[in-house]
């Protein structure tokens, strides 16, 4: 648990320190130059075209994603943890439009129990709208890597939805 949150806090500092180089004081020169018109909507920080974010969570039936991107239609799939791998599929989400996606519950096949430690994984849509585990691949960041968060579950985890992202 304190590795998760030494690493979330890094992720922070890191992600504001790049905000600040970005959107921080400019010189007299780069103030005046419009920024870049990718047209991409945003309400928050993002980084690469995809990701996901899951919350450590309390044991019960279903699981709360804090946010999921993903840059074309797809689903959110909670996975066993097989020795930190992705195991058995035990819950997956509804069709996600291509974008940003909040606050996503997904039932579970089984309830999630005190000491679980689960894995969130981003999979594309093979086009039928229905999670199928064969044909709706895992989505992979621009070096090949499959997008996923492994998370914990217990007792004690903050409830989700007083989670504010």
């Amino acid at each position: 648990m304190a590795k998760k949150i030494i690493l979330f806090a890094l992720f922070v500092f890191l992600a504001g320190t790049g905000f600040y180089f970005i959107y921080g004081p400019k010189s007299e020169k780069n103030a005046q130059t419009p920024p870049p018109n990718d047209n991409s909507p945003s309400s928050g920080l993002r980084i690469g075209t995809e990701a996901i974010y899951v919350p450590d969570q309390k044991p019960g039936p279903n699981i709360t994603v804090g946010f999921a991107n993903i840059k074309k239609n797809g689903f959110v799939v909670i996975h066993e943890s097989s020795g930190g791998a992705p195991g058995a599929i035990i819950g997956n989400s509804i069709l996600l439009n291509a974008g940003e996606n909040e606050n996503i519950t997904i039932s579970l096949l089984r309830p999630s129990k005190n000491g679980d430690e689960l894995i969130a994984m981003l999979h594309h849509d093979d086009g039928n709208a229905l999670f199928n585990a064969p044909g709706d691949l895992p989505a992979k960041d621009s070096d090949g890597n499959i997008l996923y968060m492994i998370f914990s579950v217990y007792n004690d985890a903050d409830a989700p939805d007083a989670i504010n992202l």
